[in-house]
């Protein structure tokens, strides 16, 4: 995360919040920024951008916080957007556990890896597919925001230094401001 700092220095940042990371919270960010946006088709992408970083955070962080919104726990974890004249740069960035980063990052190598007919059909048979619960549709979040922004995921695993079985998920994504799709 230190090497955020000189990065949110140089861009506008337009959103930045760390905390619980509550259905409610994330409304309430996102529907504002959908509007800062003139183009209604980059603003939709925008909106579901935010809103699949902000429920990775929500179902997937090792870290807790009970939330009264929402009436359960959510996953606490930190969320930025900047501008710039040629894009959106999003950032989100949780906890996780050490054993999940091995599949985490085959995950996105994989999506990253596709083309577009190839994302669009993976992501129609992830959302068929049965997840570890047992309910439908799991493991799309990462394809949606690959293929709303058109760029792959950028993603880095830093392990704590206070606790071995945890790390810090960061992923980074980045949307053109001109839509040229």
């Amino acid at each position: 995360m230190l090497d955020l700092y000189p990065s949110l220095t140089q861009k506008d940042v337009i959103l930045m919040y760390q905390g619980a990371m509550s259905q409610t919270i994330l409304a309430t960010m996102a529907l504002p920024l959908r509007e800062t946006e003139e183009d209604y088709l980059i603003s939709k992408r925008l909106f579901a951008i935010i809103i699949e970083l902000g429920q990775n955070i929500n179902h997937y962080s090792e870290k807790r916080e009970f939330s009264i919104a929402d009436r359960r726990e959510v996953g606490c974890g930190m969320l930025v957007v900047q501008k710039t004249d040629t894009e959106y740069i999003f950032t989100a960035a949780n906890k996780i556990k050490t054993s999940k980063i091995e599949k985490m990052k085959k995950h996105c190598e994989h999506i990253n890896s596709l083309n577009s007919k190839k994302l669009r059909s993976f992501y129609r048979s992830q959302r068929r597919a049965t997840r570890d619960d047992g309910r439908y549709g799991g493991n799309i979040g990462f394809i949606e925001m690959v293929r709303r922004s058109h760029n792959p995921l950028e993603t880095k695993f830093t392990l704590s230094t206070k606790d071995s079985t945890m790390a810090y998920f960061s992923i980074q994504v980045k949307m053109s401001r001109i839509d040229v799709f």
